[in-house]
């Protein structure tokens, strides 16, 4: 079980430097360290539905009327929503803010999600990836080194294959998946 400061601590070794102790901000490096593990960290979750950030939630209607006339319902989104990744009934749907998502489905519309987890439940796997990331993405700012921000970025692009890899072979395919008629009739 990692966490943002032991992320931060090996991307910090791969690039030369020694690890610090607590995340404290008013350390130049740490700070943009820690920045840069914050913005990236969506982005990485988004690229691949990861098993272990992947929930289901049913969906709140809002208050608001659709402005589209094609859509008849609005929904918010979970609070920890990064990525769409299916809806229960399988659903057309616009999502037209970052928390509000319009569809023609009635109550009650579950959604299957990428969320923004805790790095407690990152698998080895996936700090690895976030610290190969991190290292990469702050190695022209810690070593001022293009060969090494390369070096570390195909790096990240290796693993990240391996952590999909590993991610997606962790539990068998599934030989039915639903389908809109499928599920309209059995619903």
């Amino acid at each position: 079980m990692a966490t943002k400061l032991e992320i931060i601590n090996y991307a910090l070794a791969y690039l030369g430097n020694p690890p610090v102790n607590t995340l404290d901000l008013s350390n130049t490096v740490v700070q943009a360290m820690s920045s840069i593990y914050d913005q990236q960290l969506p982005d990485v979750l988004a690229s691949h539905p990861w098993r272990f950030a992947l929930k289901w939630a049913e969906l709140i209607q809002d208050t608001s009327t659709p402005e589209d006339p094609r859509w008849n319902y609005a929904y918010q989104l979970p609070g920890d929503y990064i990525q769409a990744y299916q809806s229960y009934p399988w659903a057309n749907y616009t999502i037209v803010t970052d928390r509000i998502v319009w569809t023609n489905i009635n109550p009650p519309f579950k959604w299957g999600y990428i969320a923004n987890v805790s790095e407690g439940l990152f698998p080895p796997y996936f700090s690895k990836l976030m610290s190969y990331v991190l290292a990469a993405e702050s190695a022209m700012l810690v070593t001022e080194n293009v060969e090494i921000a390369q070096y570390w970025e195909q790096k990240a692009m290796v693993q990240k294959v391996s952590a999909q890899n590993r991610d997606s072979t962790a539990q068998p395919n599934e030989i039915i998946k639903d389908q809109r008629l499928w599920s309209r009739h059995f619903v």
